[in-house]
């Protein structure tokens, strides 16, 4: 393969973070910048008590009595000190960029993990381009890494909005490149590769699961034209599963009981299938899958529906249609089907997250370059271009560059009250805070992370008097939110 498909992958990378650097290093506001913060506060707790005391689990209580009383049924209490973890999903998705930061020195801060995003998209976009490579040439390939690249969801999410979703795309990618050189290469080590991968996956996210399902029946189909590689595969595929529900039942046993582990997971798992919770109408789920899909992936997805139209008018026209190989066929149900089922079965959650539909990402692309072979020539580069810019328009209409949101709020406000936090109350002080709204909702790690400890949303001061406890000697603050700031005038010590 020539170097200069090299270099356009490389402009395109460097192209997609030049158009993401207005937006770095702000204050974490909006447009899922929660999770950012949710994200580096159990880091900041680990960074203060060491990561090995809280079993590399997540938490979410800052040491000192003061922070105690925080629970909700998004969180677990550990049986042994009383603290509150987030066990949703697995920790990989914490711990990796945690140990990044401390091998490179870099501070627990919002920059921090930015970066440690944008290493990882590009990781994707390199996997992705020799995946496809595999399947098509390398123009169709650059094709499909430039719609990943561009598109405004993961532009996005790979740069501000980091989440376990998001390192999880990594995961899904690695693991079905390793799957395709398994199948071809000599050598075990790609064997080995994809167990390594899949574990990491399983230690991520839940999509782990249901791609390990659907590869595992790829497999099997194989199985009788690649009796040896296929043997390889499967023994790869039920490695990483074994060792991963091991490290799971390892990890949290002690700190939890398994027991305890499990109910929560079976709550957690209530709440967001579609299988038990059938909150919302089937036609609104179809209406949410398809608004976030619109949002996430803007003007692409005309040019997806495009190919795809061109090869079924192509077919029924009985003209010279695209031949799909099996690999090719392959791969489209490979990437498809998982991200298919996590949505049957997770729609609950896909209704609420726009970021659910990251997992489609790479049904899209591959359709895009290996579809794009309908038009029996090279694609334009001048279409190409315009369609870029409008998806980079997209992601700068939704995501402002600036101090100011679109919706008028300035990015610091969760930082300027975190930061009245630290200066006016005590250690040793329960926060009590009222006065949230739809502009600032009570659910705030934001403040959380700018604070460096935890409050108790209360409706006003009477509330916050009659929650008040004078237990282990803890004083209390009652800060009151007006809009968008502190109202110094009505916040003070309890007495």
């Amino acid at each position: 393969m020539k170097r200069s498909y090299y270099k356009w992958l490389l402009a395109i990378f460097v192209v997609s973070v030049w158009v993401r650097i207005p937006n770095l290093d702000r204050p974490v506001s909006k447009h899922h910048e929660f999770n950012t913060a949710f994200f580096l506060i159990p880091m900041q707790i680990w960074e203060e008590e060491g990561i090995a005391r809280h079993g590399f689990a997540p938490v979410y209580t800052y040491p000192g009595v003061a922070n105690r009383p925080l629970h909700n049924t998004l969180f677990i209490r550990d049986h042994l000190d009383d603290r509150t973890y987030y066990l949703s999903f697995p920790s990989l998705s914490y711990v990796l960029p945690y140990v990044a930061f401390r091998v490179v020195g870099a501070p627990i801060a919002p920059l921090s993990l930015q970066i440690f995003n944008i290493v990882a998209h590009a990781g994707v976009l390199w996997l992705l381009f020799h995946a496809l490579l595999l399947l098509t040439d390398a123009r169709r390939a650059l094709l499909g890494v430039c719609m990943y690249a561009f598109a405004p969801a993961l532009l996005w999410f790979h740069g501000n909005g980091y989440t376990h979703h998001v390192l999880a795309q990594l995961g899904v990618i690695a693991v079905g490149y390793t799957y395709l050189r398994a199948l071809r290469a000599e050598h075990r080590w790609w064997e080995v590769s994809l167990s390594v991968c899949l574990l990491l996956l399983l230690l991520t996210e839940w999509i782990g699961v249901f791609l390990g399902v659907v590869l595992g029946i790829a497999t099997l189909v194989r199985w009788r034209s690649q009796p040896s590689k296929s043997r390889g595969v499967m023994a790869a595929l039920l490695t990483s599963s074994v060792i991963a529900v091991a490290t799971l039942i390892v990890q949290y046993e002690y700190y939890f009981g398994l027991q305890t582990y499990v109910d929560y997971q079976l709550g957690r798992f209530a709440e967001r299938s579609t299988l038990v919770n059938d909150t919302h109408s089937t036609l609104y789920q179809a209406y949410a899958w398809l608004k976030w899909t619109a949002t996430g992936y803007g003007v692409w997805m005309i040019l997806v529906v495009a190919v795809v139209a061109r090869y079924i008018y192509r077919t029924y026209r009985q003209l010279a249609a695209l031949s799909l190989s099996y690999d090719q066929v392959e791969w489209l149900l490979l990437t498809g089907t998982p991200a298919l089922l996590y949505h049957l079965v997770f729609m609950e959650f896909t209704v609420v997250h726009d970021y659910s539909v990251l997992i489609d990402g790479f049904l899209w692309v591959s359709v895009l370059a290996i579809g794009a072979q309908v038009w029996q020539r090279n694609f334009q580069w001048y279409i190409l271009v315009a369609i870029v810019m409008l998806a980079v328009a997209q992601y700068y209409y939704i995501n402002r560059p600036g101090t100011i949101s679109r919706s008028g709020d300035p990015y610091d406000m969760y930082a300027n009250i975190g930061r009245y936090i630290q200066e006016q109350v005590e250690p040793n002080q329960v926060l009590f805070i009222a006065g949230f709204s739809e502009r600032i909702p009570s659910n705030n790690p934001q403040i959380t992370f700018y604070a460096e400890r935890n409050f108790i949303a209360v409706g006003d001061y009477r509330e916050a008097v009659q929650r008040w406890t004078t237990a282990d000697s803890v004083d209390a603050y009652f800060l009151q939110l007006e809009r968008i700031q502190v109202d110094s005038t009505r916040s003070g010590v309890l007495k």
